[in-house]
């Protein structure tokens, strides 16, 4: 009896180092026991930030923009622990007379280094193993179409350039739960516009807000 119950503690010990070895350094490691909890492998991630966007654009129409109210949604979907796939939407409003003058949608890729980007639950005759990264780095592309109000026209009427956006990202996230986690993040773009009023545009974002598995 001894021995098949150090059997089986052997095996449990010999799948949790495997499971470790996937998982890069920098994972917090949790050891939980409890029956209750399932194993579950989170693949998604939802994003909501907070922010500034500045804008320089030239062309037809030359100026620049300093947005400090923006707002920053993001769906990531997770293909690896190191590799995820990213759709965004942002909304920046000028406060001086709360209109919208920039909106823009993108899709991107995300590779996280020196961190691993999976949150990772597996039940084992009742022992739960909770591997859950404590910080995360990551960089990426993104490519998307911008709106950018590039003259207003009284309190109605604007000059809107439709521009092409691609640029990169960087930023890091620290978790503060099983799910939750506290993320900054850094966004520099360009565009090409090809409506009615072009112009050529740079775009830098901040951000600070939150991530979330599930």
């Amino acid at each position: 009896m001894r021995n098949m119950n150090t059997s089986k503690v052997l095996k449990w010990f010999l799948k949790s180092a495997i499971i470790r070895l996937i998982i890069k350094s920098t994972c917090s490691i949790f050891l939980i026991y409890s029956p209750s909890i399932l194993a579950k492998d989170y693949q998604t991630q939802l994003h909501i930030s907070l922010g500034m966007v500045s804008a320089t654009y030239s062309g037809p129409v030359s100026g620049d923009l300093s947005l400090p109210m923006a707002l920053n949604f993001e769906y990531e979907l997770i293909k690896s622990p190191s590799h995820s796939y990213t759709f965004d939407n942002t909304i920046a409003i000028d406060s001086a007379d709360s209109k919208t003058k920039y909106f823009a949608t993108h899709f991107g890729g995300r590779y996280y280094f020196l961190s691993s980007n999976l949150n990772f639950h597996e039940n084992d005759h009742g022992n739960t193993i909770s591997i859950i990264p404590k910080w995360r780095y990551y960089y990426g592309w993104n490519v998307g179409v911008a709106q950018v109000v590039v003259r207003s026209l009284g309190t109605v009427l604007d000059a809107i350039s439709t521009v092409l956006e691609y640029g990169g990202h960087i930023g890091t996230i620290y978790q503060v739960g099983k799910s939750w986690g506290i993320e900054g993040k850094f966004s520099y773009l360009m565009g090409n516009g090809f409506s009615s009023v072009s112009v050529n545009s740079t775009v830098m974002q901040l951000y600070v807000g939150g991530a979330y598995y599930f």
